[in-house]
């Protein structure tokens, strides 16, 4: 008989067997869904994170963009603010304004006329036009802005230093001093009086439809300044030589003199700059201001020194062709020549006299006799009105000068939202 012994496998224990075998394939069964359930699961959740992921990235490229239009409507703000002859003007040729880089974004940006027109012109309402862009993504801003003055914007009359104004004087628009205004009897202002700093001061027999006292004066520039603003190469000094002076052929070496007859200064498309050191129209003489195809400015000079004369003798006339106040024609005297507008003369312009000489101390003066009639603005660091003058506003010739600063007005447009 064998010592070995005989495994015998019973019924029972093949039952457990396969039991376990069975428990063991559910469990991985089991494990097997779990996994792809967890896979799916996991799947969806990328999908969905990269999806949320792309649309904060456009979300964000759109807030982007237009953080990068109104930062752009807020430099072109500043920039016209401190000098309006910097505006970024539309390009006709790129059908664009101006474009600037910031950070990984850029805008572009250009100014135009409240009723649509470009270029821009100081001291319209205007609308600015940004676009900001970032990755591919634009967003546009129409914005409308204007100037802002602290006080008064028009006068007819603006004294600096001082004005004597004798009887029957006659005005129609404001009336402005940093000084003393002396009215002799019988002044007749239809607009405001503005006293403007703690100097200021009004005596004689005069009425007006109000008084005004403000704190502070009113800080005119310069004609020398006003002239460095708008030509930069040099102001007067490049003036003298670079001017329209040929449009007219009776000035001679900067200067003109007539005794009869009618003399016509031309304006052009863009505005024609004249410079005179003598402007002498005696009796009977005319000149006629035809800026039909742009505005006229006269300057006269020498820079703070003496010069002319300047003078509109009895009777003399100064016409403008067209009202338009886009060509409005002006007189800037940069001398310290008085300009003397003598009895019977009828002007026509914007004259704004007031400048410095080379110490510093302020100069500019206008005379104006017995029935002179003027037709525009009188700015000037002193002046002297003889009986029954007249003066009559009928536009803001430089309204621009008193601009303190230019702002958001009344309207705020998306061209193209999200």
């Amino acid at each position: 008989m064998s010592d070995s012994r005989q495994i015998r496998t019973t019924p029972s224990r093949i039952a457990i067997f396969r039991l376990q075998h069975k428990r063991r394939g559910g469990i991985l069964i089991t494990t097997l869904v779990f996994s792809i359930i967890i896979a799916f699961l996991l799947a969806g959740i990328g999908t969905f994170t990269i999806s949320h992921l792309s649309r904060e990235s456009t979300e964000a490229n759109y807030t982007g963009a237009l953080d990068l239009a109104e930062a752009g409507v807020d430099y072109e703000l500043r920039k016209v603010s401190s000098n309006t002859s910097q505006a970024d003007q539309y390009n006709s040729t790129t059908q664009s304004g101006v474009t600037y880089t910031l950070g990984n974004g850029s805008f572009t940006i250009y100014c135009e006329n409240s009723d649509g027109t470009v270029p821009w012109t100081a001291p319209n309402d205007m609308y600015i036009i940004c676009t900001g862009a970032l990755n591919g993504v634009n967003r546009n801003l129409k914005v409308m802005c204007k100037g802002y003055v602290n006080g008064i914007g028009n006068y007819a009359m603006y004294a600096m230093k001082s004005a004597l104004v004798q009887n029957n004087f006659n005005v129609t628009g404001n009336v402005g001093t940093n000084g003393k205004i002396t009215f002799d009897s019988g002044a007749s202002i239809n607009g405001t009086v503005a006293l403007n700093g703690s100097g200021a001061s009004v005596s004689g027999g005069y009425s007006a439809t109000s008084t005004a006292h403000n704190a502070n004066p009113v800080a005119w520039p310069t004609v020398h300044n006003i002239a460095l603003q708008l030509f930069p190469q040099g102001g007067l000094s490049w003036l003298a030589s670079n001017n329209d002076n040929g449009l007219v052929p009776q000035i001679s070496n900067n200067k003109i003199s007539a005794s009869s007859g009618t003399i016509t200064f031309k304006g052009k498309a863009g505005g024609a700059n004249y410079y005179l050191t003598s402007f002498n129209f005696q009796s009977g003489a005319s000149l006629k201001l035809d800026n039909s195809l742009g505005p006229i400015t006269i300057w006269l000079g020498p820079d703070g020194a003496a010069g002319g004369p300047f003078t509109f003798q009895s009777d003399s006339t100064v016409v403008s062709m067209s009202s338009d106040p886009s060509k409005a024609c002006k007189v800037y005297c940069a001398s310290s020549t008085a300009i003397d507008c003598q009895s019977g003369s009828s002007w026509g312009f914007g004259l704004y006299d007031y400048n410095t000489d080379s110490s510093g101390n302020a100069i500019g003066s206008i005379n104006m006799e017995s029935d002179a009639t003027f037709t525009g603005e009188v700015i000037a660091n002193t002046i002297n009105f003889q009986s029954n003058t007249k003066i009559s506003d009928p536009g803001s010739y430089f309204y621009s000068l008193l601009i303190s600063y230019y702002g958001f007005a009344n309207s705020w447009q998306e061209q193209n939202g999200m």
